[in-house]
């Protein structure tokens, strides 16, 4: 009986071993950048921004789903934006650490926008206004922002190899 037991323990023991080592096909680290992954990112980035000037731009008429829509297409923004910083060249990252950071914070000063719709919310106050002014400000501040990331993209010369 005892010995029974320790020969599945061993036996399902193996088995997770093996599943769990990476076969030959697999490769343990992200591909390098490209220039191409690079222009392919930074065309989703500027997408992402059009999506979300869309979205403020349709979201007053629909309420709580309008808003739901501009909160998941900023969020989609700030996830290609993360995704894209991780197609530079680390001599691009290093060169254009500030510029990226001042970005990302960017990124979070347009978040706020959210807090103050969802505080009018909470507050009980009418949130058709509210909506129109975190709608106006998300719009106004994301055209901005796409301006400078797109000096950022020249400056480091991205997608230029």
């Amino acid at each position: 009986m005892n010995r029974s037991l320790v020969f599945r323990f061993l036996t399902f023991a193996g088995a997770l071993l093996i599943l769990a080592a990476p076969t030959r096909a697999q490769w343990p680290f992200a591909a390098p950048p490209t220039p191409g992954s690079q222009r392919s990112s930074m065309t989703s980035v500027r997408g992402k921004v059009n999506w979300l000037q869309t979205a403020t731009r349709t979201a007053p008429s629909h309420g709580e789903q309008g808003y739901a829509n501009v909160r998941a297409t900023f969020d989609d923004l700030s996830h290609v934006f993360e995704g894209f910083k991780h197609t530079l060249y680390p001599q691009q990252v290093n060169y254009g650490a500030n510029r990226l950071a001042e970005l990302d914070a960017g990124l979070d000063i347009l978040a706020e926008a959210f807090a103050n719709y969802e505080e009018a919310r909470n507050s009980g106050h009418a949130l058709s206004p509210a909506l129109r002014e975190m709608c106006q400000l998300l719009r106004q501040g994301s055209a901005l922002w796409l301006r400078e990331f797109d000096k950022v993209c020249t400056e480091l010369r991205v997608g230029r190899g």
